[in-house]
């Protein structure tokens, strides 16, 4: 019987052997450090902006100062003179999309309820109006991409002689208009 337990004794020594070795072995193969290596480069700039105004009178308008009409990247302003009815001022302001990712228009302000909103306030008799102005969410292409907006201011050819004789000649009546343009998803994929 001693000999049947050495022998048991040995095969099972034997056994832990191979299972420690098999243990190592296996430990070995999933203790390397798996290394991938990749890089993603996003090469896009945002680069929309006013780049320019250009304003036309008719009959005595005038700007009231030097000061206007002026831009920033995303307003234009504009502040006219007139002293007839009749006279008006034409604002013709350029956008341009410079960037790599296309743009949607998604706001102009003040909009048509607030620009009746400013007509209605003293003088009335002066009236802005926004001529010419792509759609809401139009998009602007990326790359050189254009788009016109034309704002228009009119002294009311149609003012009474009641409304003429309660204004001190010349008159005005300022904006600030605000193009609002944003990312178009819907071709980027974002």
């Amino acid at each position: 019987m001693k000999e049947l337990f050495k022998d048991t004794k040995n095969i099972m020594i034997a056994a832990l052997l191979v299972a420690v070795v098999a243990l190592a072995v296996g430990y070995a193969i999933f203790a390397t450090t798996l290394q991938i290596d990749g890089v993603a480069k996003i090469d896009a700039n945002w680069d929309v902006e006013i780049i320019s105004i250009t304003p036309s009178y008719t009959n005595n308008a005038q700007e009231t100062s030097n000061a206007t009409p002026a831009f920033t990247t995303t307003t234009a302003s504009f502040d006219a003179t007139f002293n007839t009815p009749g006279d008006k001022a034409t604002y013709t302001v350029v956008v341009k999309n410079s960037g790599s990712i296309a743009a949607r228009l998604n706001a102009i302000s003040p909009n048509v309820s607030a620009l009746n909103t400013l007509n209605s306030t003293a003088p009335a008799v002066i009236k802005y109006s926004i001529k010419t102005a792509p759609a809401l969410d139009s998009v602007l292409a990326a790359n050189g991409g254009e788009a016109t907006f034309v704002f228009e201011v009119e002294f009311d050819k149609d003012a009474t002689a009641e409304q003429i004789k309660a204004l001190s000649t010349p008159i005005s009546k300022s904006l600030t208009a605000t193009i609002e343009y944003v990312q178009n998803t819907a071709t980027t994929g974002f």
